[in-house]
């Protein structure tokens, strides 16, 4: 089983030699930006207000909803999604290169962005490419089931009318499928992105292969995963009760994406630290903590 207190503790050692042993300004910031980059990849967004009055003058939503045509409103939305997707896959592809640039950077007690850019650029499109079509199906089913939805329940939904529990159970249904099906997969792809980073990190293999090895490591010690996935959750509360109190004890200036970073760096350090040597528990060969790192995309 894994040992547990080791990680933590040198995870607390490491963070506090990297960030307070000097104190550097100009490290935090340049290191933080990176973060906030890495950051990308668990996700973002934002809300989407739509109004409920047009200046045709009719203010009922009743009334509009009506009028409008299903098959405009599906593309209205089929639209509104592009658009959305194509900014969050943006995100991904920035957020799957910083996320070498950040491990990096612990790695080499450093804090350099345009060096790192350049050399990871191969690892991180690699694991883009397959990070992004493997998240996506649980998406995909949701947005399917929702169109279908949409269409099925259109006659209800214009005239705010109930349609009744023989009609709506099997869209039920589905939908606690697709919703367990999802957690099941974002379980799957945050040991991918604990654990498939470091080995392509370490290896500078295939981001399938990448995938194998954790699927590996899982399987043959699914106990030890588990356990490692609740701490990492008991983690995540603790560090977003700390994130929370940052924000409010900083006014909400502290909320600002790239300020937060910069001011939650240590618990950024502290987590990345502690994933590696957890992962390095579980397959020693992974062991990334060496003097020399190894060796980056491009280098001689």
């Amino acid at each position: 089983m894994i040992d547990f207190e080791q990680p933590l503790q040198q995870a607390w050692k490491r963070m506090g030699a990297r960030l307070f042993s000097p104190f550097d300004f100009k490290k935090w910031l340049s290191l933080g930006f990176v973060a906030w980059l890495a950051a990308f990849l668990t996700g973002g967004g934002g809300s989407l207000n739509v109004p409920w009055s047009f200046d045709s003058g009719k203010s009922n939503p009743q009334d509009w909803l009506g009028t409008l045509d299903p098959v405009s409103t599906v593309l209205l939305v089929c639209g509104v999604l592009l658009v959305i997707g194509l900014l969050l896959i943006v995100m991904l592809w920035i957020g799957s290169r910083a996320q070498f640039m950040f491990l990096d950077n612990i790695l080499r007690d450093r804090a350099a962005v345009v060096a790192p850019w350049r050399e990871f650029r191969a690892r991180g499109h690699r694991f883009f490419v397959f990070y992004t079509w493997v998240a996506s199906v649980p998406v995909v089913l949701g947005l399917l089931l929702s169109l279908a939805a949409l269409a099925a329940f259109w006659p209800e939904l214009t005239t705010f009318t109930w349609p009744g529990w023989s009609h709506l159970l099997p869209w039920i249904v589905m939908l606690l499928i697709v919703l367990a099906f999802g957690l099941v997969w974002s379980v799957a792809m945050l040991l991918y992105r604990d654990f498939g980073v470091p080995i392509l990190y370490a290896s500078d293999c295939s981001a399938g292969e990448a995938f194998a090895q954790v699927w590996t490591i899982v399987r043959m010690k699914p106990a030890d995963c588990a356990l490692y996935l609740l701490v990492r959750v008991g983690l995540a509360m603790a560090f977003g009760f700390l994130g929370g109190a940052v924000t409010l004890l900083t006014c909400c200036v502290g909320g600002l994406p790239y300020v937060f970073s910069v001011l939650t760096l240590p618990i950024t350090v502290f987590r990345q630290s502690f994933v590696l040597d957890c992962l390095a528990q579980l397959e020693p060969e992974y062991t990334l903590w060496r003097e020399v790192p190894p060796p980056l995309d491009g280098a001689a």
